[in-house]
């Protein structure tokens, strides 16, 4: 599933370019045992548009941790590769319908994108 935000609101148009940078994220996430469509694809498809140019990775693929079901068990959620205009994200556990399969991490990511915090 792809989230971007193109522009932002007409009420933020006129605050600083800091600001507006939040509405020039992008994310790609994908559950990890999707069969409608692989993530062995949308990874190629990212790291195609990488070997033209189009993207730049800046973090290489790391583990997402989140809390666990108790504060002392974080829990490994999946893994998360970093590019200059995109973040991808692989959750653990989710098949094609992410937000019904893991809605927790799925709001996490919507937060991440709409309050411009690092997952």
């Amino acid at each position: 599933f792809f989230l971007m935000i193109r522009r932002p609101p007409r009420s933020t148009q006129s605050r600083s370019s800091a600001a507006s940078d939040v509405y020039k994220r992008q994310i790609v996430y994908s559950g990890d045992t999707d069969l409608v469509i692989p993530i062995s694809g949308t990874q190629r498809w990212i790291e195609s548009l990488a070997l033209r140019g189009f993207l730049d990775l800046v973090i290489p693929t790391r583990p997402w941790i989140r809390p666990g079901k108790s504060e002392n068990e974080p829990q490994l959620a999946g893994f998360i590769t970093e590019y200059n205009r995109l973040t991808f994200v692989q959750v653990l556990g989710a098949g094609h319908m992410v937000p019904a399969d893991k809605p927790d991490a799925a709001m996490a990511i919507l937060r991440s994108l709409l309050f411009n915090e690092r997952l």
